[in-house]
């Protein structure tokens, strides 16, 4: 048994390796790989791949999605999905299922023995009050919400049926990077999500916002009211500042935290110095 980690790519095979490279270090192998490639990418990744040498063929436990899933910012959890489908397709046996993005790396060793500890890991939820509307005969929901998504959360139909079959007044919201789940307990508390919305809904969705953000969340917080789960947060950091880079500050953060592992996101160059100082700390060829 392993632990399955996806996350979803459009660009820079040269980054992706090196990500590649961290989690493998960090994970200490426990752990198989499953990548989509945005299908609207696909091309010029690949063409990316060839320039630059690359063989992911020699990546043993690195395994790509295909056919590709088409995804663009705010629009990644059918693909979540769909990677999980895959990878029991493909007969791969994992205990724990763990979401991540391409901006993101971990800094220092024994993520997999924490993850093992907990039943799943997803920080404090963002709690806001739903209000229930009606319109041309069918219940909507408003929130106070992020201003970007609070349109596409006013038009989504799927949210009021589900927050009415689980007996919640309340939308949730908390990030999705660097989330797990002991596997069994994954499609548990994910059946409420998928029976509102199908990973056809979740594709052809015309306004974007992240669902995997809200409706995972809204499962969470279902399931914490009825069950005695070990919830730990999410391994990786959200940076908080400005241009949204990490930052040595918050990389010794990090290594303060028993319960972080990671930070997303780090600048895209790869001869980043903090890019070179995460792995240098992964690797132990620094003090930390």
């Amino acid at each position: 048994m392993t632990i399955l980690v996806i996350s979803n790519w459009h660009e820079r095979p040269d980054l992706l390796l090196q990500q590649v490279e961290n989690y493998n270090i960090a994970f200490d192998g426990d752990l198989i790989h499953y990548v989509n490639i945005s299908a609207n990418f696909a091309e010029s990744f690949e063409r990316s791949r060839v320039r630059a040498g690359i063989d992911f063929a020699k990546i043993g436990n690195l395994h790509f999605l295909d056919p590709a899933v088409p995804t663009k910012w705010g629009k990644v959890a059918h693909a979540y999905f769909q990677a999980v489908l895959k990878a029991l397709a493909d007969g791969r046996r994992f205990d724990y299922v763990y979401f991540h993005t391409p901006a993101d790396l971990i800094i220092k060793r024994g993520v997999a023995h924490h993850i093992r500890n907990y039943d799943f890991g997803l920080g404090k939820s963002w709690r806001m009050q739903a209000t229930f509307e009606t319109r041309d005969g069918q219940e909507f929901i408003d929130t106070e919400t992020t201003p970007a998504f609070r349109d596409a959360i006013r038009a989504d139909p799927t949210l009021a049926p589900m927050l009415r079959t689980l007996g919640m007044d309340s939308l949730y919201k908390s990030r999705s990077e660097g989330c797990f789940f002991r596997t069994d307990l994954f499609f548990e508390i994910m059946y409420p999500l998928l029976a509102h919305k199908s990973l056809v809904d979740m594709r052809d969705m015309e306004m974007v916002y992240p669902i995997e953000e809200y409706l995972i969340a809204v499962c969470v917080e279902f399931f914490c009211k009825e069950r005695k789960l070990r919830r730990a947060r999410h391994v990786v950091l959200t940076s908080k500042t400005q241009n949204q880079i990490a930052t040595e500050a918050e990389m010794q953060d990090v290594l303060a935290d028993p319960q972080l592992f990671g930070i997303k996101r780090f600048a895209p160059a790869l001869d980043d110095p903090l890019r070179a100082h995460a792995r240098q700390l992964l690797t132990g060829s620094v003090a930390a």
